[in-house]
């Protein structure tokens, strides 16, 4: 009920029965919040971490979430695949709580040599893992029977284009939510950002409407700023 009524949905009233927010949202995306949300539960923010809250990271993803599911509805995904682009947004990032909570001060340590190296995250986590957040999250979910789809956008979020794929997909559209956010934001100043491949998106025939997909972006940009004042 806290996550149906929060900013995120941007419900014009209060909704105070489960009955009625599942009549509002839909039975499938209670499904995946509440999915979402029990894993990143599973992976809490332990005292040795000082970074950031993971409950920022997992605000953030839900709104890489909302921002995939309307530019998948937009570029013509079906109903069962723009629930796919909400699903994979909002676990896009599930593998930085894994890392992180499994060793707290050797991730902080990777990610200021990130800095040092002028290095983005994903490359430094290969490195020094050999495997990356996506790859980690990825192989769970596998595990976990969730659908190709979904398993894929999350393994190739920050690689849109190593997808044979052709046209537009639910990784399509989580790439591009992504990357048109702000990164998450971190004490040490290391670089988490998704950079746009616009030779993706020219290869699978959409480059020319990534002007409204910005614009639909600024929406929730404007709704991480706000978070990010609030908690300063």
């Amino acid at each position: 009920m806290q996550l149906v009524n929060s900013a995120l949905f941007g419900l014009r009233r209060q909704i105070s029965r489960i009955d009625e927010a599942v009549t509002v949202v839909g039975v499938r995306m209670i499904r995946d919040l509440m999915l979402a949300t029990h894993l990143f539960s599973r992976y809490r923010q332990r005292e040795q971490w000082t970074a950031f809250s993971f409950a920022k990271l997992h605000q953030r993803s839900m709104l890489v979430a909302r921002l995939a599911q309307k530019i998948g509805a937009d570029a013509g995904l079906d109903r069962n695949l723009q629930g796919q682009a909400f699903l994979a947004g909002l676990l896009h990032d599930f593998g930085i709580a894994v890392l992180a909570n499994k060793d707290p001060e050797d991730y902080q340590a990777l990610m200021a040599e990130s800095v040092c190296l002028s290095q983005p995250v994903y490359a430094m986590e290969k490195m020094r893992l050999g495997l990356t957040h996506a790859e980690a999250a990825a192989f769970m979910l596998g595990l976990w029977n969730l659908p190709f789809k979904v398993v894929e956008a999350v393994l190739l979020h920050h690689f849109p284009g190593t997808s044979p794929a052709t046209g537009f997909e639910p990784l399509s559209a989580v790439h591009l939510a992504d990357a048109l956010l702000p990164p998450l934001a971190n004490s040490l100043g290391a670089d988490f950002s998704c950079r746009l491949s616009e030779s993706y998106l020219e290869r699978i025939g959409v480059h020319t409407q990534l002007s409204r997909w910005q614009m639909m972006a600024n929406e929730y940009r404007l709704q991480l700023q706000q978070q990010g004042k609030r908690s300063a």
